[in-house]
């Protein structure tokens, strides 16, 4: 009896699972009756957690198991509700692994650099809303929804309102403050959004707008616009901050992190970034015993 094609007809009709799901799950399937062998009913946990080892030991990545893990688990689960081969899913214990967390992605100094000076030669708009994303260390939205009143023009702070509304007040250096009043001179701007919506003053700009500056001013620094993005600034402003000596716990608070272990992350990429300049500029690093 063929219970993987039968799955797979029940997928399709009863659960409305999509053609991509449908064949990552028979594919799926298929390596585990390689790894296993054609009978399915008579499987264990232990032979489930035998195959899941056996993906681990040939360089599958986590998420690619984790799927495997899932179609095992819903397979056995229609085996169990549906064909009743099974009184108790041998996969119903079987848990996946925790997801590999990436490495957030962050520009060198001197790469800022370049896109400050491109940015001094740009709008008053276009530069203040890069001197913003890097020099404050806020989200793309926070940015976008900024206000005049959140402004502290005389101790060069800004409150910026993150996930869940929740407030943090942020410095920005005093050259940033003066392109905030020069720039509010020029626009006529004098209360409400920082950034209006062009088309609508009561709105505050896009995220998609605020993209296309980055974009644009990152392209004429000589950047590959595809490397920098609004929340690449977030990462590399906390990147520097600790490659810079900045203590971790005040890191947290400037991004706004509920967790340090969030912040820490950022610990892993100067190790790997101390790392690779050992290794380049080093006269020992390639040294052999």
């Amino acid at each position: 009896m063929d219970y993987i094609k039968r799955f797979e007809t029940y997928l399709l009709t009863d659960k409305n699972a999509s053609p991509a799901t449908i064949s990552g799950y028979v594919s799926d399937l298929k390596n585990f009756v390689n790894f296993k062998g054609e009978d399915l009913t008579d499987i264990t946990p232990s032979d489930i957690r035998d195959f899941v080892a056996h993906l681990t030991k040939t360089g599958r990545k986590r998420s690619s198991i984790n799927r495997a893990v899932c179609a095992l688990k819903a397979f056995f689960k229609y085996m169990k509700e549906v064909e009743k081969v099974f009184q108790e899913s041998p996969a119903e214990e079987i848990r996946t692994t925790k997801k590999e967390k990436s490495l957030p992605k962050y520009i060198h100094e001197q790469e800022i650099q370049d896109i400050l000076v491109a940015a001094a030669e740009s709008s008053t708009r276009d530069r203040l809303v890069i001197e913003l994303l890097y020099g404050s260390g806020g989200r793309v939205s926070e940015i976008a929804q900024l206000r005049v009143e959140d402004i502290d023009f005389d101790e060069a702070f800004v409150s910026l309102f993150g996930k869940g509304s929740k407030e943090r007040s942020n410095p920005i250096h005093e050259g940033c403050v003066e392109l905030i009043r020069r720039y509010m001179e020029e626009y006529g701007i004098t209360s409400g959004y920082l950034f209006p919506h062009r088309g609508d003053p009561a709105r505050h700009i896009t995220r998609e707008a605020i993209g296309k500056i980055v974009k644009r001013v990152a392209a004429k620094a000589g950047i590959d616009p595809n490397k920098v993005s609004p929340h690449v600034f977030r990462h590399s402003f906390a990147t520097h901050l600790i490659d810079n000596g900045c203590d971790m716990a005040q890191v947290q608070e400037l991004l706004g992190h509920e967790d340090i272990s969030t912040t820490k992350i950022y610990a892993r990429i100067t190790k790997k970034s101390k790392q690779a300049s050992y290794v380049k500029f080093h006269p020992l690093a390639t040294k052999s015993v």
